[in-house]
């Protein structure tokens, strides 16, 4: 059975080796600031740049297919992101919850994989993107000395830094973005074995999103977004199966 908290954690470990790899580039590249004030602000402009094309993923459209020209950030997300493995598991949960062995079709699992949207891991890539420049630009107009904006960016004392906002950002797209893979897979199971209702399930909450929608049923064409919001922890389970309320 995929555990979501788990197989999200094992997302997130990637995700951070991603980050970390960046960082360190960033930092190597803030070792050749000047120290001299007006060669550091000459130094800005071309820094900035050099920086933001390394974490960038830079695309372009070739006939009709969109070709990644240069690696970034989302690029190296995605390829950390085993989404048809999710899919799959979650297609595994269904007949496991059903007691019925699901029948997965490979091609459907690559389906899906190919078909998966990376929408959030590209919001990430523009975040880092804006906050390390962000950061840079304000300690160097500032005078900061290069030990000052890297801590700035990485953080330390009573300053949280950029940096880790971005790993807590990351954390939750990892548990948000697993959640969802595995839920897909588990809703196509339970219409592969003719179920016709799920209904939400999970502990009680104060979460007024989850509260309205806690012990609701849904017809399995009509089930809405799921998760209904970052980090949620609700589920779908199989309701009724051919007209008859499971038991």
């Amino acid at each position: 059975m995929a555990d979501i908290r788990l197989e999200s954690d094992l997302v997130y470990s990637r995700f951070r080796k991603v980050l970390l790899r960046a960082r360190r580039d960033v930092l190597a590249k803030l070792a050749f600031v000047p120290s001299d004030l007006q060669a550091r602000r000459r130094w800005l402009y071309r820094g900035l740049e050099e920086i933001d094309g390394m974490l960038a993923t830079v695309k372009k459209v070739e006939g009709r297919r969109l070709v990644t020209v240069k690696a970034g950030i989302s690029t190296e997300l995605e390829k950390s992101m085993p989404v048809g493995q999710l899919y799959r598991g979650g297609m595994e949960d269904a007949g496991e919850r059903l007691k019925i062995a699901v029948p997965i079709s490979n091609a459907n699992v690559l389906k899906y994989a190919a078909n998966y949207e990376f929408g959030w891991l590209k919001s990430l890539e523009d975040d880092v993107r804006f906050k390390v420049s962000q950061s840079i630009r304000t300690g160097v107009l500032l005078g900061e000395g290069t030990a000052e904006v890297a801590r700035r960016l990485m953080g330390g004392g009573l300053a949280r830094g950029t940096w880790p906002s971005i790993e807590a950002r990351a954390r939750t797209i990892a548990r948000t973005e697993t959640a969802r893979i595995v839920v897909n897979g588990r809703v196509d199971g339970y219409k592969e074995m003719e179920v016709d209702q799920v209904i939400v399930v999970g502990r009680a909450t104060v979460c007024p999103v989850c509260a309205a929608l806690l012990g609701k049923k849904f017809n399995v064409d009509e089930i809405p977004e799921w998760p209904p919001h970052p980090n949620c922890v609700h589920d779908l389970a199989p309701y009724r199966r051919k007209g008859l309320v499971l038991g």
